[in-house]
């Protein structure tokens, strides 16, 4: 009796462990004896099918340069030097881009800067009655200076974060220049005429296109689906070739450009 009682308690210890053991090996079968999946990697900032930028800035503007004039007075040649200064000045502008393969966009861009500058004049005015008794004569005149250009914009747009957004671009750019040329000095002089007084200048306005290249980095920073602010470093460059009364005036267009504004994604 006593044996048959060791017995059954045997069989009932051995069921009991294989009722534990029992959950954990069909858990081990349904999983097929993997590890757990890892989590999935965070999604690619989303790029946007186009975007509009608007900025304001200011540009390193472009060259200086010189012009000389010389024109028959009193049978001999009067001779009218102006120098022309160089320097930046604010630059407005604004640009439209579209995605058309992947990360690659292609756009157009406007830009526009003045400044208003002094060219320095220098002239000669022969003697009314001497000859080689030359008169010198100096001043100055305002020479407004404008460029409005026009930027073909080929990109690659970088992802940064969900936020930002680096396009990279470049392209060709056509830019035209207005500038205010010298053309002739008005002076006052009186009797025994040996000295003369600079009054004032003739100003025209000389007007020239060219065709040169673009270079910029456009950083976008969204805070909300659609509207965001940036920030814009660009380089432009063409040689332009102004023409007055015959006379070739070249000089460098363009230059750097920094600036911000607003960024419309859409």
């Amino acid at each position: 009796m006593a044996v048959h009682l060791r017995t059954r308690a045997r069989v009932g210890h051995l069921a009991l462990a294989l009722a534990c053991l029992l959950p954990a090996t069909m858990a081990n079968a349904q999983t097929g004896g993997q590890a757990a999946a890892p989590p999935p990697l965070p999604a690619k900032p989303p790029i946007e099918r186009g975007w509009i930028t608007l900025n304001v800035g200011s540009g390193s503007g472009s060259s200086g340069f010189s012009d000389t004039i010389q024109k028959p007075l009193y049978t001999e040649t009067e001779t009218i030097a102006t120098t022309y200064p160089g320097g930046g000045g604010l630059v407005a502008s604004g640009a439209v881009g579209f995605r058309i393969w992947k990360q690659l966009s292609a756009g157009v861009g406007v830009s526009h800067t003045s400044r208003s500058d002094d060219a320095a004049i220098d002239a000669s005015l022969p003697h009314p009655f001497f000859d080689n008794q030359p008169r010198q004569i100096s001043g100055t005149a305002n020479a407004t200076h404008e460029e409005m250009g026009v930027d073909v914009k080929i990109g690659w747009t970088v992802p940064l974060s969900p936020r930002m957004r680096l396009i990279l671009s470049g392209g060709p750019s056509f830019i035209t220049v207005h500038q205010g040329v010298v053309t002739g000095v008005k002076y006052s002089e009186s009797y025994p005429y040996d000295t003369a007084q600079f009054a004032t200048a003739d100003v025209t306005t000389a007007s020239k296109g060219a065709t040169g290249f673009n270079a910029a980095a456009d950083v976008f920073w969204l805070f909300s689906r659609h509207f965001g602010a940036g920030g814009l470093v660009q380089v432009t460059h063409a040689h332009v070739s102004l023409s007055v009364d015959g006379r070739a005036l070249p000089l460098d267009a363009g230059g750097v450009q920094a600036g911000g504004g607003l960024r419309l994604v859409f």
